[in-house]
């Protein structure tokens, strides 16, 4: 550890020799973080939580009875196809979850539109129609993710068929018995922290604090039912993000800043794919917004309430503090392209 502290202290030493210091400070319109309420995201919560798609909970034994049994079954002997943790996505979890999670068929007449669009592309093995009707979705998915047009799904027509008849057919039971539970208190959760969100005007000081712009008006955060013990949020756009409304919500309000961090930072990991690892531009971005997240938290006078990240022993957190110790103005840009460079080196120097 002693040789390792001083390789990367090396390293960073003669990388800070050459760096000027600067700072950028831009004017920037409000752009609101907004807690919502969307029927659809909830809905496949409720179906993932009491099939126990990749998590236990108590939300599962208490709503049971309310997805039919030979549904329910079929679920849970199915539920490597839904998976949706990070790094462990089903092969039909895009077109179940995230996909319609971003465009929200707000009915259920729409949720059986969209659900026979599906199928009939994945009948007719082709995207264009579906691409067409959904273009407008799909381009402003551009902005982050782009469209996943994952063939593999035409080999599981059959599986889509009855997961598409179950949405279906457990759709009013959750609506009439289940959602009339939860809504109410979901608004309220909802209503406390867009309070909160515009006394702290989040993405204003990610902006100011990096130099670079928030690319769409807003961020809504969908609050969601049934992912207890699950994921604390998925992605679902650049302007969406998916978060269960029951855990921890100092947790969840970090998890909302860093993934606000993670949106604006996206452009200095991808610009540096043809020069580095993607796997290592990727590892330096999110220790990035993580440490960004955490100057935002005791700039906001939460450092006390709020554990610093998971990765502060880190190597590569520990460099970022090096550098804006010795240089507290440095343009985040150039703070990025240093600690890669250093870390890069670093690794190289202890495998050899």
């Amino acid at each position: 550890m002693k040789a390792l502290r001083i390789i990367t202290m090396l390293a960073l030493s003669l990388s800070i020799c050459s760096l000027k210091g600067m700072s950028f400070m831009p004017e920037s319109n409000e752009k609101p973080i907004n807690a919502v309420l969307e029927f659809y995201p909830n809905y496949v919560g409720h179906l993932l939580g009491v099939a126990q798609i990749g998590y236990n909970s108590s939300y599962a034994y208490k709503h049971k009875e309310s997805i039919y049994p030979k549904d329910l079954q079929y679920l849970m002997e199915h539920s490597d196809l839904l998976q949706w943790s990070d790094g462990d996505e089903g092969v039909l979890s895009y077109f179940f979850l995230t996909f319609p999670g971003y465009v929200n068929p707000e009915s259920k007449i729409q949720l059986a539109e969209y659900l026979t669009d599906l199928n009939t592309a994945v009948a007719q093995r082709s995207f264009d129609n579906f691409k067409d009707k959904y273009k407008f979705h799909i381009h402003e998915l551009e902005l982050w993710s782009g469209f996943n047009e994952n063939i593999q799904i035409f080999n599981y027509s059959e599986e889509i068929q009855e997961i598409s008849k179950i949405m279906m057919n457990n759709y009013d039971g959750f609506k009439n018995l289940v959602w009339p539970q939860y809504d109410l208190h979901i608004q309220k959760i909802a209503t406390a922290l867009n309070d909160k969100f515009n006394e702290w005007n989040l993405i204003k000081r990610w902006e100011e604090l990096t130099g670079l712009q928030f690319e769409a008006p807003y961020y809504n955060v969908v609050l969601s039912t049934g992912m207890e013990n699950g994921p604390t949020g998925k992605a679902l756009g650049y302007e969406k993000g998916w978060y269960y409304y029951g855990g921890d919500p100092e947790i969840m309000i970090k998890s909302i800043c860093q993934e606000t961090g993670l949106r604006i930072l996206s452009g200095l990991c991808s610009d540096k794919y043809k020069s580095y690892d993607p796997n290592l531009c990727f590892e330096v971005y999110t220790t990035l917004s993580c440490y960004l997240t955490d100057q935002i938290m005791a700039d906001l006078g939460l450092e006390s309430k709020f554990k610093k990240s998971s990765v502060t022993s880190s190597q590569l957190y520990s460099i970022f503090d090096f550098l804006w110790e010795v240089n507290p103005n440095l343009e985040v840009r150039q703070l990025y392209d240093v600690a890669l460079s250093t870390y890069n080196r670093t690794r190289y120097a202890i495998s050899i």
